[in-house]
């Protein structure tokens, strides 16, 4: 694997965990909705932003790396990010889903 797309790996590793740690918040959002907990609501929040602060820093290192990796041959490494790439995009679907039902509840 080349350290290009180690680097990539070990970013998308880390963008992975953020997510799965917003996907978590998600699920809390809904619980305090349910139980009209305001204050739960606003606490994650605010942490899910957090987290997307850091995931948006990520990506300012992995966009580079990512355009990289496009442009070249992945190669076994690439079985490894591409493996990466669709776990985080089923999780930023997942949390999208909750999200949007969250905002529904909102609304209603």
């Amino acid at each position: 694997m080349s350290s290009t797309n180690e680097k990539l790996s070990k970013l998308l590793e880390k963008e992975l965990e953020i997510l799965k740690q917003i996907q978590m918040l998600s699920g809390k959002q809904t619980q305090s909705l349910a139980e009209d907990d305001v204050d739960a609501l606003n606490s994650s929040l605010d942490k899910t932003q957090e987290l997307m602060e850091k995931i948006n820093g990520l990506h300012q290192e992995s966009d580079p790396l990512m355009q990289s990796y496009i442009s070249s041959s992945g190669g076994e490494a690439g079985s490894k990010i591409e493996k990466l790439k669709q776990q985080i995009e089923d999780i930023v679907e997942s949390c999208a889903e909750v999200n949007s039902k969250n905002t529904e509840t909102i609304k209603a």
